[in-house]
């Protein structure tokens, strides 16, 4: 299936830059917002705290964020990808699935040949709810292999890191790519096996930045967003490569690129301080910028583009049921389709750490624990001061009282100083020393003191990625701290099966109910997300089989219990694999 190709109103461009830089405006503040949230992550001071610490004290940034980012990245990726073949997600078939007439013609012909009869209508619903069960199992492998070969577990980790440190994460897909495949078949006459390159769909994902995507400023979530643009940068061997696609006007990029042969992209505000907080070339030399528009036109545009507009909905907007995608540069639309897939307003899911309802993005973890990195840095500083100039004494010389020579900064162990000096001078000393307090210990005190808020501020404790304290002595203890980490946990898990699971899943299945050619996969399905549903299931699976060994654990009961069985499950359900308890026949 391609692309519905549609023509190119020239004002559409200006229009479409005219909404760019409202969406440019409009995200200003956030990411100055995203900006300090990174330099925070990499242990960089803000240039106006930079600007304040004295050249001869301490600059230590102790990087409390990246360890609350990169456990909850861990925790998370350990929920969602359990291993062992499990999956966060699964289809069903729906209560009555439909099922194409010709298939069930074919099963109801089945059915006769085997019982030789007209069979009940009870016999053809088992048969055709079977035949739905096979069918959504072979749709279930077909998107495990699609989500396996787009690498959707490394794009998810970064997903999922973006939404952490700075609360949203951007996963964009699935959309159709087209690849050349090698395939083998038979040669002429069946003679032998020939290689060929053959041409398929494939279902298209990736990680989108948070630094290329411009939603509607007015927008508070995306159900309410007028249009999104993603920016890309392009190299000239980028822009060629898009002119020889027949989706593409190839003679509007060949004149942009005669007109700019040294490219157009300029240097936007968060570039700048991108390339202050890290190795990041600020000016893109030689490189194109591209909007990718994805939104709503007014009618009369959508009729200029020639999108099919139908039967509009609530009162006939049909504004509201053609969304279009088109691609900018410069001021030309080098690109204009209706939306690829039906039923998918949007191609990009938000994973939200912490949700803003006053704005589109979220709030991330830096974000939240700013105060408390910075109240624990600065209580480091102090302590690294004092303790410097408490480490050893302070000396005053009088030099008046040395003879020509005596070098004062030649201190070693024994010294014998040598002095002049007579009448009132003689009963002052020539070197004095003095010793600094030490303030070590209430400085300590005040660092854990504000490690301790950022624990309780962001709902991570330190159990998640550090030592255990003395309440993990027993199991009890451990299995206490184990739950109290796992509450903040859950709730992200519901935002990313609710912002990213359920819904990119549910685009994945109409994409191959849309463009896959194997037919025997198809059908009625529904999409259920199980990251949220499985860390509770083992949770209590947990819970209920550690109780159940505990009580079982005396002389009376032992005789009943499979021991051996049990200690299986126990280790299934921590996620260690039953292989880790000897079989039976190994125990003496």
């Amino acid at each position: 299936m391609t692309e519905p190709s549609i023509t190119r109103p020239a004002n559409l461009g200006p229009a479409l830059r005219g909404l760019f830089r409202e969406a440019e405006a409009g995200r200003r503040d956030t990411e100055e917002r995203w900006l300090r949230d990174l330099r925070q992550y990499k242990g960089v001071y803000d240039p106006e705290v930079a600007a304040r610490l004295h050249p001869r004290r301490s600059k230590a940034f102790l990087r409390l964020t990246r360890a609350k980012v990169k456990a909850a990245d861990a925790r998370l990726m350990d929920v969602l990808f359990p291993g062992a073949g499990e999956r966060n997600w699964s289809i069903a078939p729906t209560p009555v699935p439909e099922i194409d007439a010709r298939r069930a013609g074919e099963i109801v012909a089945r059915l006769r040949r085997e019982t030789g009869s007209e069979p009940s209508e009870r016999d053809v619903s088992a048969a055709l709810r079977a035949e739905a069960g096979r069918a959504c199992e072979a749709m279930q492998r077909e998107m495990e292999d699609q989500l396996a070969e787009s690498r959707y577990r490394e794009v998810v980790r970064e997903v999922i890191h973006s939404g952490n440190l700075y609360g949203t994460g951007v996963l964009k897909g699935p959309l159709v790519s087209r690849v050349q495949a090698p395939s083998w078949t038979r040669g002429r006459n069946g003679a032998g096996w020939q290689l060929a390159m053959r041409e398929r769909l494939r279902p298209f994902l990736e990680f989108v930045p948070l630094w290329d995507i411009y939603p509607d400023p007015a927008a508070r979530g995306l159900g309410e967003a007028r249009f999104l643009f993603q920016r890309h940068l392009m190299t000239r061997q980028d822009l060629l490569a898009l002119s020889a696609r027949p989706d593409f006007d190839g003679a509007a990029i060949d004149a942009h690129l005669v007109a700019h042969p040294g490219g157009d992209a300029g240097v936007k505000a968060h570039e700048s301080g991108l390339a202050m907080a890290g190795p990041v070339q600020a000016q893109p030399s030689g490189r194109y910028e591209v909007l990718e528009f994805w939104g709503f036109l007014e009618p009369e545009e959508l009729a200029a583009i020639g999108a099919d507009l139908g039967e509009g909905e609530a009162g006939g907007n049909v504004a509201a049921t053609a969304p279009a995608n088109l691609w900018l540069l410069g001021d030309t639309v080098v690109k204009a389709v209706a939306a690829p897939l039906p039923g998918q307003r949007w191609p990009y899911h938000f994973y939200y750490f912490d949700k803003d309802e006053t704005s589109i993005f979220g709030e991330g973890l830096a974000s939240i624990m700013r105060d408390p990195q910075h109240l624990f840095n600065a209580s480091v500083r102090a302590m690294l001061d004092n303790a410097a100039i408490s480490a050893g004494p302070q000396i005053e010389v009088n030099q008046d009282l040395l003879p020509e020579g005596e070098d004062p900064t030649d201190i070693h162990p024994f010294r014998v100083w040598l002095r002049s000096g007579a009448g009132l001078d003689a009963q002052y000393p020539a070197v004095r020393v003095s010793t600094l307090p030490s303030h070590a210990e209430e400085l300590m005190a005040m660092a854990r003191l504000f490690e301790a808020y950022a624990h309780e501020i962001t709902g991570i404790p330190s159990s998640m990625h550090s030592e255990f304290d003395a309440a993990a002595g027993t199991v009890r203890g451990l299995s206490m701290l184990l739950s109290a980490a796992s509450i903040a946990l859950k709730d992200q898990i519901k935002h990313f099966d609710d912002g990213v699971t359920r819904p990119f899943i549910t685009a994945l299945y109409h994409w191959n109910m849309l463009f896959s050619d194997n037919e025997e996969l198809k059908g009625d399905y529904r999409v259920l997300a199980r990251g949220w549903s499985s860390l509770i299931a083992r949770e209590l699976s947990v819970e209920q089989l550690d109780a159940f060994a505990s009580s079982t654990a005396n002389s009376l009961d032992a005789p009943y219990i499979r021991r051996g069985e049990l200690l299986r499950r126990r280790a299934s359900a921590r996620g260690l694999g039953e292989d880790i308890v000897r079989p039976d026949g190994e125990v003496q």
